[in-house]
């Protein structure tokens, strides 16, 4: 009953406009903490990181199953999270038909190949679609985008498909970079007018390089690391760090230009975020705007009670001067 309750609230939230893949368990927002269970089309990846969720993975796939749409569900609880409980990775088919290499995913009529066995977390980023629908109501057709730490494209893609003339995606992964190419030939609208582009570099050296060299500016700029701070002892370098790649990031935006800026370590709260954030606009120089406060999309729930659970948070600034 749970399960399906779950369903009817979350595909109302993702499975308009033809969009076929949400989270429908969010652990604790959810009430049933470290189970995590997302859908692509009619499979559902699922990740156990509590020892009370992995005793009990075969009832909750049998659940998974009972929903009409569900043809088969995959296990990847490969998150270093086990050890903690005691548990070690395990991956592989739980029950029903096996899941593509490759999966289609459909999102605001964009198309995103997805691995879901080999990707990180469940295969792609579903927490941040309603921040890649901001950005396609910013983007015009002269613009050009830099997306740092672009895995397979998404940011990337969303400005191509939404008519921008240059993506430079910054991805250190081959992997996510070869997947990432292909899902830009499938979007491209215009293949004489624009150009998308991948470059296998350290995202915090190259920003520097670019200021150095002084010779690019970018209309949207989208920084949106992986985690950086696992634990208390990890929040000084990772503050740094998040402060170092934005400072840099606000001097390569032209006037006028937006810089979608996340954090999606839970132990960087929005406080702190945005104590970063303006150190790296008062260092920079930079006259900014803020746009708008960014954060994870609509079903992935969190409550008050675990305020980790709003793990995803982001800011929207406009160069000024």
């Amino acid at each position: 009953t749970n399960t399906n309750t779950n369903n009817n609230i979350h595909k109302q939230f993702n499975w308009n406009n033809g969009n076929n893949s949400f989270r429908l368990i969010n652990a604790e927002g959810d009430g049933l903490p470290g189970v995590i269970v997302d859908v692509y089309g009619e499979y559902c990846c699922v990740e156990f990181m509590s020892a009370g969720g992995d005793f009990h993975r075969n009832t909750i796939a049998n659940c998974l199953m009972e929903l009409d749409f569900i043809k088969g569900v995959y296990e990847k609880s490969n998150s270093s999270i086990r050890k903690l409980e005691g548990l070690t990775e395990k991956s592989g088919n739980l029950i029903g038909k096996e899941i593509p290499e490759e999966f289609l995913l459909i999102e605001n009529s964009q198309k995103f190949l997805v691995n879901i066995k080999e990707g990180h977390k469940t295969g792609f980023y579903l927490d941040q679609s309603r921040n890649r629908e901001k950005l396609s109501t910013i983007i015009k057709n002269d613009m050009e985008i830099l997306n740092c730490f672009a895995y397979t494209g998404g940011f990337g893609v969303t400005a191509l498909k939404n008519g921008a003339k240059y993506v430079l995606n910054l991805e250190t992964s081959l992997t996510a970079t070869e997947l990432g190419k292909k899902n830009g030939e499938m979007n491209l609208i215009s293949s004489n007018s624009q150009l998308f582009e991948y470059k296998n570099e350290n995202v915090f050296s190259e920003l520097r390089k670019f200021v150095d060299e002084g010779k690019k500016k970018f209309d949207v700029i989208i920084i949106d690391p992986p985690k950086l701070c696992e634990n208390e002892k990890q929040k000084l370098k990772a503050c740094k760090a998040y402060k170092d790649v934005n400072l840099h990031a606000l001097k390569l935006l032209k006037k006028g230009g937006f810089l979608f800026s996340f954090s999606c370590s839970g132990l960087i709260d929005y406080k702190l975020f945005h104590q970063v954030i303006f150190a790296a606009v008062k260092d920079s120089g930079v006259e900014v705007q803020t746009i708008d406060y960014l954060h994870q999309n609509s079903d992935h729930v969190w409550t008050p009670t675990f305020p980790e659970g709003l793990y995803l948070k982001g800011v929207l600034l406009r160069r000024v001067n």
